[in-house]
């Protein structure tokens, strides 16, 4: 049993970051995510029925089991009290990772590894070796395609300037840099110490791929690895001239625009609001700098947590109610009406998610790592994992952890515990209950999870075909897609609402075609009718925070305006609804004020024009539409 589960950890760490799927509504995270979900369901019931064998559950302890069981507790206690908790444990639709369920994979991953792994001196080091060059493997085939990217091998591919940036397999250029820089001291440190040119190597890929993505994080984050791996090996003088010559090799690969955007780095040189305007007077074409964004992000996040401060709103619920706090500044950015789902920073991300008692938990177990690794005895491989670990924390500060990286933020104190635990303490469970009735019971439940994930992912797959076919103007084809994706999630309101817009189109198309079309006609037409009002409304109840699903709501009933003008006025309504929860957002004034306009009632939709010029001063369509309706 323990050599199947050590060949599933090897498999998760080999293939997670690996991972993408082109057909799916997100390329990267989603399939990570699905694949992190099915092998913690088969490393689980793998360890269980292992249990079931020897009638007892052995779980092993360590020193970090308080500030895990507190930090596992405050997100379950944030899920039950959120403002939408079927995202708090799933994940935003399009991030995945962060919600409950994957945090409680984490932790399950994190004591299975544990309490499977070998116990005695001699085969821990070979063990956690092994591993090592699993990800070694992984991370050796990620930064090859990185640097290939560069040189333009999937140029035509991708809409983002790939060579300019580079992504790999994680999907984003800081989330690469993130995942890259905490392997990174592993290969360095093996190199240091055994002079292997495999490790060398794979040091100088992963170093150049980093310098690829201009991850302006990344490469400060970089620097900070190496100048500690440099303050690690000082002890020894030719051990040291080898770090600094790898540092200074550094500094001499990167180019000075690239030193020079560290600059940016910090934050706090000046009020968000000059920030913004500043950035506004200099952007000339280009959009605007990215710690100017945070800035303003980061702002709405902080008031958000200050206004929730026990349990937030809820994990991963951040796409929901930063609009509640959305700064003004905001609209004067180059990507003001984007939205934002991350607050950019995982603390703060913490703090408006899950408020003190999500950020304090998340702290403790950060001070509580950092403490017991710094107590532990040291070696080079113990030294690799904990830098690599602490860079996670510097990369988190300006961005937020992803699928791959999570895992590492786990997975490494994990190889580290196996690596210098000299005296296991474990705890045991009896289980009384007849074996057979257990394991029969283990592999229905694993089925039906597994069975379960297989159709959220074909699910994905209809849902984003459907996309496809609308875009295509596939319309008829788009439906039948949808609607498989609904009936294999029907409880995914985001499915529902994407339904209840084809529906809604279908009927306004028949409709303008009724004179033509025989009573049979008229009758689907009503159903498509029923059916997109009833869709629409199902999925704003099952999540009534979320801006999209009332704005997709609108949709609806601006496409049934065709039907009966009284439809007008619901998608008024409902966009009125929608800028309550977003009183910032001057695009739900643009368009609340074009349905004023076309109901006849001129002055409210001057007013609206008016609400969302003073937003944004530099809304051009709402300044042309106002001066329209001024003559």
């Amino acid at each position: 049993m323990n050599q199947l589960i050590s060949f599933l950890f090897r498999t998760l760490f080999f293939f997670t970051p690996l991972l993408l799927w082109p057909q799916t509504s997100e390329v990267f995270e989603f399939p990570k995510m699905l694949f992190v979900y099915g092998v913690t369901i088969l490393i689980t019931t793998v360890q269980i029925l292992d249990w079931i064998k020897s009638k007892k559950i052995t779980i092993r302890r360590t020193p970090l089991d308080i500030p895990i069981l507190l930090f596992i507790l405050v997100q379950i206690l944030s899920t039950i009290f959120s403002i939408d908790p079927h995202t708090s444990l799933w994940g935003y639709y399009s991030r995945f990772h962060g919600g409950l369920a994957s945090t409680i994979s984490y932790i399950l991953l994190f004591y299975i590894f544990i309490s499977s792994s070998p116990k005695d001196g001699k085969s821990k080091k070979t063990y956690v070796l092994s591993y090592l060059n699993t990800i070694f493997l992984s991370t050796g085939l990620i930064s090859t395609y990185a640097v290939l990217e560069h040189f333009g091998i999937d140029k035509t591919l991708w809409v983002q300037d790939v060579q300019s940036r580079v992504f790999s397999t994680l999907g984003q250029p800081n989330w690469l840099s993130a995942y890259l820089v905490a392997i990174l001291p592993l290969p360095i440190l093996l190199f240091l110490k055994n002079k292997k040119p495999a490790h060398l190597l794979l040091s100088l890929l992963i170093i150049t791929s980093i310098i690829f993505t201009k991850s302006q994080s990344g490469i400060a984050t970089l620097l900070i690895v190496l100048v500690l791996i440099t303050i690690y090996k000082v002890k020894s003088k030719g051990k040291l001239l080898l770090s600094l010559a790898i540092l200074l090799a550094t500094f001499l690969i990167l180019k000075p625009q690239s030193l020079n955007s560290l600059n940016q780095i910090n934050p706090f040189h000046s009020t968000t609001k000059e920030l913004v305007l500043k950035d506004l007077d200099a952007r000339g074409n280009g959009g605007s700098d990215s710690m100017t964004i945070r800035r303003v992000v980061w702002q709405g996040a902080l008031t958000l947590g200050k206004k929730h401060p026990i349990l937030g709103t809820g994990p991963e619920t951040f796409a929901y109610s930063y609009y509640w706090e959305r700064p003004a500044e905001h609209n004067l950015l180059s990507e003001w009406d984007f939205l934002y789902n991350k607050a950019h920073n995982e603390y703060l991300n913490f703090f408006a998610n899950t408020g003190l008692l999500g950020i304090g938990s998340y702290l403790l177990l950060i001070i509580w790592i950092t403490k017991w690794w710094l107590k532990g005895p040291t070696s080079n491989i113990s030294a690799a994992l904990f830098i690599g670990w602490l860079s996670i924390l510097f990369t988190n500060f300006f961005g937020f952890s992803v699928v791959a990286v999570a895992l590492l933020f786990f997975l490494l104190p994990a190889l580290n515990f196996v690596l210098t635990d000299d005296k296991p303490k474990t705890k045991d469970f009896k289980l009384p209950i007849i074996p057979s009735v257990l394991n029969i019971t283990t592999i229905i439940l694993a089925i039906y999870f597994l069975t379960s994930l297989a159709n959220t992912f074909r699910a994905d797959l209809n849902y984003q075909s459907g996309k496809a076919h609308i875009t295509a103007g596939q319309n008829q084809s788009a439906l039948k897609l949808l609607e498989t994706a609904v009936n294999l999630q029907p409880k995914q309101p985001l499915f529902l609402a994407k339904l209840a817009e084809q529906e809604s189109k279908a009927a306004a198309t028949i409709f303008l075609q009724l004179e033509n079309l025989p009573e049979s006609a008229q009758n689907i037409q009503k159903q498509y009718q029923e059916q997109a009002l009833e869709h629409a409304t199902q999925a704003v109840d099952m999540s009534p925070y979320n801006l999209n699903l009332l704005k997709s709501k609108a949709r609806v009933e601006i496409y049934l305006a065709n039907v009966d003008t009284k439809y007008q006025q619901s998608a008024l309504n409902t966009l009125l609804q929608a800028s309550i929860l977003a009183p910032t957002d001057p695009k739900l004034l643009f368009n609340i004020a074009l349905l004023y306009q076309n109901t006849n009632q001129k002055d409210l939709a001057i007013l609206s024009y008016q609400k969302a010029l003073e937003l944004k001063s530099n809304y051009q369509e709402a300044l042309f539409r106002l001066e329209q309706l001024s003559q």
